[in-house]
């Protein structure tokens, strides 16, 4: 039985961005954070959905089909989340 607990917002982050870098290596550097700190929260993220994600064993790692669907979910998540915080700043602006 797999858990109702929301992905957390961080963690999603990390992982469009070990999916645009195809490495946990470059996707560390591009965070300004450690190899662990993401690898972390993958394996967190990968709990909370009880699905692996990323195929660790080729290089450049892989997506698994989970690991596609939540990309393309989380890449549209994001963009609103962004789009959302422009609204907001546009509104606090002109009030």
């Amino acid at each position: 039985m797999h858990s109702n607990k929301l992905l957390d917002l961080s963690n999603l982050q990390t992982f469009v961005m070990i999916a645009d870098s195809n490495s946990l290596t470059d996707a560390a550097k591009r965070l300004g954070v450690t190899q662990s700190a993401v690898s972390q929260s993958l394996k967190q993220l990968e709990a909370t959905l009880g699905a692996e994600l990323v195929v660790r064993r080729t290089q450049p790692v892989r997506l698994t089909a989970a690991g596609n669907v939540l990309n393309n979910g989380a890449a549209n998540i994001l963009g609103q989340l962004h789009r959302l915080n422009a609204q907001a700043r546009d509104a606090a602006n002109t009030a």
